[in-house]
């Protein structure tokens, strides 16, 4: 399967969570995406279009007590929201083959803002940042190689690159 790449892309507004980490996996720009959709919360029927028309199958992935991921896959991530008490915000969990994660927060360098730092499910003894214990739900994302928007998606990658 093709290789999901992660940018991190900082959400616009305070309701665009989504829509950032639609453009973190598949190299749309945000703009295009709330030009579509709106600049609203997304539902869910939305993310899965937008996913499938780049070639990206979304898997669920139930709620288990505290994070549990496979190693060498990206997840679309519903976790706590850190500006929101009690509301819900989307990140980009991408986990390494060695059991490392990376989270992608699109609240990160946003002004007035918390966000989950890049180590946030594994942090170190000196880690000071919110530690993210739990997520409500969870979507695997695997790359369809021979789906047409792969090829767009892998296009897009490269020119967001400047290759």
């Amino acid at each position: 399967m093709s290789r999901i790449e992660v940018q991190h892309v900082q959400q616009p507004t305070a309701h665009t969570c989504v829509h950032a980490c639609l453009s973190m996996v598949t190299a749309l720009p945000v703009e295009s995406i709330m030009e579509r959709f709106g600049n609203h919360g997304l539902d869910d029927e939305t993310t899965v279009t937008v996913l499938s028309e780049m070639g990206i199958h979304p898997i669920n992935i139930p709620h288990i007590a505290g994070p549990l991921f496979i190693e060498g896959a990206t997840y679309l991530a519903s976790v706590p929201s850190l500006n929101n008490l009690g509301g819900a915000h989307a990140i980009i969990i991408e986990v390494g083959e060695i059991g490392d994660a990376t989270v992608y927060d699109p609240n990160e360098g946003r002004d007035g803002t918390q966000w989950y730092r890049r180590d946030a499910l594994h942090p170190t003894r000196d880690y000071t940042g919110p530690i993210l214990r739990r997520y409500t739900e969870a979507l695997m994302l695997k790359s369809l190689r021979l789906h047409q928007g792969t090829r767009k998606r892998m296009l897009l990658y490269a020119a967001r690159k400047g290759e």
